[in-house]
């Protein structure tokens, strides 16, 4: 079995002498493991055993005299994301049942915190919950959406929704812990994301008010700031050619979070520096970019780590800029600069969309890696349709309008998801499969980790593919395009859901881009019960010189002329103070 001996006994004897503090540990530890190790499947008797792990924590977790260790509460209420999803997998279903029991108990409030994620309805008001112990409940709340890796139900959609709506009244940060909610507030939220992000960056700036950066800029010295160097991220393949073009023109710092990334691509840098959260998450060490030359730092993404959050708010070089690696703005940051297409934005929302002042070059603004692949073209024995979205781009108003389209086509729809390492963590691949299956009655594959060839080699059985909204894809449509599947698209106002469409301008498909939920579903269906019109479409994006419209363009010429132009006017246009986009040629 692979499922590691537990002691159960022990853990049953250590409650029973009421050493609470053992017991917390070892409970702990059973939770932490779940989320070291993600398991897909279960044998008859590893999951017999699972259930008696599982069955144990709630039993003693809630019993009214079993209280929580001080040391312990802010752990247990860290970890409820995965203790949510390990309910989900055992015989109880959810934490649900263990909430209402502990309802009724006196000196409940971190079990309530522990157990009360967005799965489950929470009778207590969330205004409420922070007079007690305004620490924790920032810690919970930080962490309350995490419970979903997608909402495949309106309760859950709705629950995330409304905590988005604004930060409480209370919240304090209490670490440097800003991912995942940082991101993910644009992923469940687009319309309040900007709240949540300006209180965020607030918060992070009062813990770094005493770190200090001596820069002394050199003309031709620039940082790169990211963790995500490596050819497997998107944030690599929609970035890499951009910065080929800078590295030709100026000398190049890779600035990253960890040692640890063995496939990280250095050849564009003249050196490597680091910058890490301490393990206690309370403490930045910047120590070697403590005294740069930084003439720029330039951020490829920011918000997946928690350093780029810190270093965002932080004057690392006299002039900061970011663009699509992850394309959203930080809404209030230390970023100068946000560098766009002018194909691919709507101009007169720019100033509502960035914080920062948004430079639009001419082109989508973001450029991608040739794929490196030989169609096989397959003929499937199925009508398959790509989904390449990640877990949390899974909203319940997205996913229903997919079941709308299966239960509407002339043909039996089979759906294709590649989620990524998104149902890794946290122990939310069983629960994610299972609401799969259930939400497409069995008519849906989930591929994750999978190697990326074998995911071309998938990707090319679907007959067309659908971006996912509100937050769309870029990387992924590209590689729709290159194994020959055409893509319906839904735009939007913001780079994240109009760079789909902007692609399919760029290739010539724009009937297959909408506006609204009603054309969407649409023209999916139109695709599938018109083979003719699928054929002609998929005859397009085959007999289309991809590489000659996406690959071989001067975009990432026009990038590093825009780098060069901000870097040579920058003093006068802060001194303007004018936030109005600069289009450039």
């Amino acid at each position: 079995m692979n499922i590691p001996d537990f002691k159960l006994p022990e853990i049953f004897a250590n409650y029973v002498k009421k050493d609470f503090i053992k017991t917390s540990q070892q409970l702990i530890d059973i939770i932490r493991h779940f989320n070291e190790r993600c398991y897909v499947r279960f044998s008859r008797d590893e999951k017999r055993y699972f259930d008696d792990c599982i069955w144990l924590f709630f039993y003693i977790f809630t019993q009214p005299d079993f209280q929580v260790p001080a040391e312990y509460a802010g752990i247990f209420i860290n970890i409820n994301h995965i203790i949510a999803n390990v309910a989900a997998i055992s015989t109880f279903g959810s934490t649900e049942p263990m909430l209402k029991r502990v309802y009724t108990q006196n000196d409940n409030y971190v079990k309530i915190l522990t157990l009360a994620t967005c799965q489950v309805h929470l009778e207590a008001d969330m205004g409420e919950l922070f007079k007690p112990n305004p620490d924790l409940t920032s810690l919970w709340w930080l962490n309350y959406q995490t419970g979903a890796t997608g909402t495949f139900t309106q309760e859950t959609y709705d629950r995330v929704v409304n905590q988005l709506k604004k930060i409480p009244e209370g919240f304090s940060l209490q670490d440097f812990r800003t991912s995942p909610l940082y991101f993910q507030s644009t992923y469940y939220s687009p319309e309040t994301d900007h709240l949540i992000k300006q209180e965020l960056n607030k918060h992070v700036r009062i813990k770094l008010s005493g770190a200090k950066i001596h820069n002394c800029p050199k003309p031709k010295s620039i940082a790169i700031i990211t963790d995500r160097w490596q050819p497997t991220t998107a944030v690599y393949k929609s970035c890499y050619k951009c910065i080929e073009a800078l590295s030709k023109r100026y000398d190049l710092t890779l600035v990253q979070y960890s040692d640890k990334h063995e496939e990280t691509d250095t050849k564009l840098f003249k050196q490597i520096k680091y910058v890490k959260i301490h393990p206690d998450l309370r403490r930045l060490d910047f120590s070697e970019i403590k005294h740069n030359d930084f003439q720029m730092a330039y951020f490829p993404d920011i918000g997946m780590n928690y350093e780029s959050v810190c270093l965002s708010n932080m004057q690392v070089a006299p002039i900061m800029a970011t663009s699509y690696g992850h394309p959203v703005s930080t809404f209030g940051s230390k970023i100068d600069y946000f560098i766009g297409g002018q194909d691919s934005e709507i101009i007169e929302l720019a100033e509502k969309n960035y914080s920062e002042r948004l430079v639009l070059i001419p082109g989508i603004g973001s450029h991608p890696v040739f794929p490196n692949y030989v169609r096989k073209y397959p003929k499937p024995d199925k009508f398959i349709i790509n989904c390449c979205a990640t877990a949390p781009k899974l909203n319940y108003p997205f996913l229903s309008m997919l079941r709308e389209i299966q239960q509407k086509a002339s043909l039996r729809i089979h759906f294709q998801f590649f989620p990524s390492w998104t149902i890794s963590r946290y122990q939310s691949a069983i629960p994610f499969l299972n609401n799969i299956d259930k939400f497409f009655k069995g008519a849906a594959t989930v591929y994750f980790d999978t190697p990326y060839q074998q995911y071309l080699e998938l990707l090319e059985n679907g007959q067309f593919t659908v971006d996912s909204y509100p937050f769309g894809g870029y990387n992924t449509i590209v590689d729709a395009l290159f194994v020959g599947c055409p893509v319906v698209t839904l735009e939007g106002t913001r780079f994240f859901n109009r760079a789909s469409s902007a692609l399919m301008r760029k290739v010539n498909l724009t009937h297959l881009i909408t506006t609204n939920r009603v054309d969407y579903v649409e023209k999916a269906l139109e695709l599938v019960d018109n083979p003719s019109l699928l054929k002609a479409t998929r005859d397009a994006v085959t007999a289309t010189d991809l590489k000659a419209l996406l690959i071989d363009t001067e975009e990432p010429t026009y990038f590093a002329n825009a780098i060069e132009y901000l870097i040579n006017h920058h003093t006068e246009l802060k001194q303007t103070k004018d936030r109005k986009p600069l289009l450039l040629a």
